[in-house]
């Protein structure tokens, strides 16, 4: 299993796993598959974030995995992690690449937020090592939004 950062050649393959995945999370209306590609495509272009991508081998042009997140000082925030397909490894191998990132650049925390009613992200993070800090119901819903963290040392150990 290989991961890297993302790169020119790993574009297409990376923004159709995003934007794929990002369909299936927002409902019918809210973020096309265009859209999606599009917002990917911009936060690399101008480096508005970290985006590391997952493949098994070297040598495999499609993407299988992949990571969006933002350094803030001492900590660093998941937007977004999906793999296709899922439970094959893909998400741990990327958080523990964050997790030598995390410890190179002097970040010792990790944090995401998710959605109560995706219990498989839940249990995914709560696996890896995070913790939840804060529920909070979200507005005109009958969810909430669950604030977790990690050390980066933990993630590295994954």
């Amino acid at each position: 299993m290989v991961v890297s950062e993302l790169s020119d050649k790993d574009l297409d393959s990376a923004s159709f796993l995003y934007s794929t995945a990002v369909r299936v999370q927002n409902p019918p209306g809210e973020l096309s598959q265009e859209e999606a590609n599009l917002q990917l495509r911009k936060n690399f272009v101008h480096k508005r974030y970290h985006v590391f991508v997952h493949k098994c081998r070297e040598t495999d042009s499609a993407v299988d995995g992949i990571l969006i997140f933002r350094a803030f000082g001492k900590r660093a925030k998941i937007f977004f992690i999906g793999a296709n397909p899922p439970g094959k490894g893909a998400g741990k191998s990327l958080l523990r690449a964050l997790g030598e990132f995390c410890l190179s650049e002097g970040i010792g925390t990790v944090q995401t937020v998710v959605s109560s009613v995706d219990g498989r992200a839940c249990s995914f993070y709560a696996h890896c090592g995070f913790k939840e800090v804060k529920r909070k119901q979200k507005e005109g819903s009958g969810f909430y939004e669950i604030e977790m963290k990690a050390d980066a040392e933990r993630l590295k150990g994954l």
